[in-house]
């Protein structure tokens, strides 16, 4: 089951992926710091990107210099909303 379709389904679980977006937006950024080698400054504080977007799998950001911490992003988000 996709994390979208859980939240749908569980208005609680929605409310706490709202909560803890930010922060594990910040947990990815540092991963992808580290991962990258690039300085932390090199990303957004802010995630670019709001909850309801990093949920769609249709939205397709301008592809840029961020590709790559783009999707390091979105699989941290991921992995940190299990």
């Amino acid at each position: 089951m996709l994390l979208k379709e859980d939240l749908t389904e569980s208005p609680s679980l929605k409310k706490y992926f709202s909560e803890v977006f930010s922060e594990c937006y910040q947990d990815a950024r540092k991963q992808t710091s580290l991962e990258t080698g690039l300085s932390l400054d090199s990303f957004p504080i802010d995630s670019p990107f709001t909850t309801d977007e990093s949920l769609n799998q249709d939205y397709l950001p301008k592809l840029d210099s961020y590709l790559l911490f783009l999707i390091c992003v979105f699989a941290s988000l991921l992995l940190c909303a299990k």
